[in-house]
C-alpha cells in the first residue's frame, strides 16, 4: 500500500543515507568535537528511520520527485540533533550543501554532459510541458504544482514556475521551515554540472510566492552558496 512505501524500502533508504553522508562526521567534527560529532551522526540515522513512516507519499518510484522528499527528510534528520547541540540551520545547510557537491562528483564529466544535453533538448522540454499540465490536477497532494514558461529567445530558452513545492510543505509540516531555502541552493551546483544556465531570483521558501527557474543552455551559472546564503540568513536569522 502507498502509505507503507517508505517502510517497505527502509533498507534501501538507510543504505543510501549512510553512503551519501559517510563524510558527515568529519564535517561535524569541525563544528563540535569528536564525541558530539559521532553522537549527531548516530542520532541522524535514528531520526531518519523515525521519519520514514510518515513521509509524504507522492507516487513512490513512479514519481521522480520522490527523490526530493527523501532528501528533505535527510535535512531534517541531521538538523534536529544539530539544533539540539546548539548548531544553526545555516550550519546544517552548509554541511548538507557541501556533501551534495561531493556527491555530484561521483558522476563523470561524460555522464553530466549526456544528461545535460538531454535536459536542454526538445524531448525533455516536452516532458516539462506535460508535467506542468498534469500538475494542475494535484494541488491537493503534498507534491509539486508547476507552470511551463515559453522562452523569450534571448534571456532564456524555457522556464518553470513552481507554485507549490513538496519539500517546503514537508518542512512546514515538521516545523523546520527555516531549512527549506538551504536545500534549494543545491540546484545551482547540480545545474552547473548539467550546463543548463539556470537563473533563479525568487523562491517559495523565501516567501516570494513562486520559484522562477529560467534556463539557457551554456550560460554561466553564477549563483551558489556564497551568493545566496547571506540573504537567507538575513531573512531567517538562522
Amino acid at each position: 500500500m502507498s502509505e507503507n512505501y517508505y517502510l517497505k524500502n527502509q533498507e534501501r533508504f538507510v543504505r543510501e543515507f549512510n553512503h551519501d553522508y559517510r563524510d558527515a562526521q568529519n564535517m561535524l567534527e569541525a563544528l563540535t568535537d569528536l564525541q558530539q560529532a559521532a553522537d549527531i551522526r548516530r542520532q541522524a540515522v535514528e531520526e531518519f528511520i523515525k521519519l520514514l513512516p510518515d513521509m509524504p507519499y507522492i507516487g513512490g518510484d513512479r514519481n521522480p520527485m520522490t527523490r526530493w522528499i527523501v532528501v528533505a527528510a535527510h535535512y531534517i534528520a541531521f538538523y534536529r540533533p544539530m539544533k539540539a547541540a546548539g548548531l544553526s540551520a545555516e550550519q546544517c545547510g552548509r554541511m548538507m550543501y557541501d556533501l551534495y557537491v561531493q556527491k555530484l562528483s561521483e558522476k563523470s564529466d561524460e555522464q553530466w554532459q549526456k544528461e545535460g544535453t538531454y535536459q536542454t533538448g526538445p524531448e525533455y522540454i516536452d516532458l516539462m510541458k506535460r508535467w506542468a499540465e498534469s500538475s494542475k490536477n494535484y494541488k491537493h497532494l503534498p507534491g509539486w504544482v508547476v507552470r511551463y514558461v515559453e522562452g523569450d529567445g534571448e534571456e532564456f530558452d524555457y522556464g518553470i514556475d513552481y507554485h507549490q513545492c513538496g519539500c517546503l510543505l514537508y518542512f512546514q509540516s515538521q516545523g523546520v521551515e527555516e531549512l527549506a531555502p538551504y536545500l534549494c541552493l543545491g540546484d545551482f551546483p547540480e545545474h552547473k554540472r548539467l550546463g543548463t544556465g539556470l537563473v533563479r531570483t525568487r523562491t517559495l521558501a523565501m516567501g516570494d510566492g513562486v520559484c522562477n527557474f529560467r534556463f539557457k543552455k551554456g550560460r554561466d551559472i553564477t549563483q551558489d552558496w556564497d551568493t545566496e546564503a547571506p540573504t537567507i540568513k538575513r531573512s531567517f536569522g538562522t
